[in-house]
């Protein structure tokens, strides 16, 4: 009889959409039978079953849904798949660097509950322009792993994406951590739950993933369903943290506000009005302030 294989890594992947772009995050991982990649569609248009990619191969499993909820549906579907003693996730859009994965199999066997690596950002296009994405992450981990308690806290609690982490697959399965269903910022909510239920945490400054930036992207849509979505997240955010005594660490209000002029100035200016009633007024005029002073 044989033995079950240990499964070291599962991958979560959700897609929709971008078949080519799936290859090209595909690619950056290895093919290892301690490697379990999960991809799952969100109900693609026209997909060609025969010719989707990773379909049949080893070490993938893809799962096709027709429900169009959205990526954070398509990421707890992929969480119900997990195999793995950890868990990473990408963004089929996105890739893992050259040498992520030797750079993971040093931490296999590590105690810690959550391990945060560097990324890099760069347009989807060609590779080549740097797209900023990452802010001031990597620099922030540097000052944390040379000690700097306010930097350690600054990327626990304000780094809110799920790329370029390991999480111990049995805490976030034990404790049945959740993306939001929504239409964007799904993972808003996931990443800080989780960054409060891991107490182990250690940094690593290499550059483990790459995000980029695509014309056409979540990122990049200004649909009103999209911008309330976020304001909305935004508000549960600080609640959150308010109630653990975290608030400096929440998301800017007053950015995701702004981001209504691109729906019309009517929107806009009621939205001001939810912005206050939320949000206390120190809060709004501070960030008002960095925002002007930038």
């Amino acid at each position: 009889m044989n033995a079950e294989k240990i499964v070291n890594f599962s991958i979560i992947i959700p897609h929709k959409n971008i078949p080519d772009l799936l290859i090209r995050c595909l690619e950056s991982i290895p093919s290892r039978d301690d490697i379990q990649i999960i991809v799952v569609d969100d109900n693609s248009d026209l997909i060609d079953f025969e010719r989707f990619p990773g379909l049949n191969k080893p070490y993938i499993e893809t799962y096709f849904t027709k429900e169009g909820k959205g990526a954070g549906y398509a990421r707890n579907i992929g969480l119900s798949k997990v195999k793995g003693k950890w868990i990473l996730f990408a963004d089929a859009d996105d890739f893992f660097n050259k040498n992520a994965f030797d750079v993971l199999d040093e931490y296999i066997n590590s105690p810690q509950d959550l391990l945060i690596f560097g990324m890099n950002s760069v347009f989807s296009d060609d590779l080549l322009k740097q797209a900023g994405r990452e802010g001031t992450l990597n620099h922030d981990i540097d000052l944390a792993i040379k000690g700097d308690k306010k930097a350690f806290e600054k990327v626990r609690y304000t780094f809110l994406s799920p790329g370029s982490k390991l999480y111990r697959s049995s805490l976030i399965l034990n404790k049945k951590l959740q993306f939001d269903e929504i239409s964007a910022s799904n993972d808003t909510m996931f990443c800080i739950e989780a960054a409060f239920l891991c107490t182990n945490i250690i940094f690593n400054r290499f550059c483990l993933y790459c995000i980029t930036y695509r014309n056409n992207s979540l990122v990049t849509s200004y649909t009103y369903e999209y911008l309330n979505c976020r304001f909305k997240v935004s508000f549960r955010l600080y609640k959150y943290l308010r109630e653990r005594n975290k608030e400096e660490y929440s998301q800017s209000p007053v950015e995701h506000w702004l981001q209504f002029r691109h729906c019309s100035y009517f929107i806009f200016i009621l939205k001001f009005f939810e912005l206050i009633y939320f949000f206390p007024i120190r809060i709004v005029l501070n960030h008002l302030y960095r925002k002007i002073c930038k």
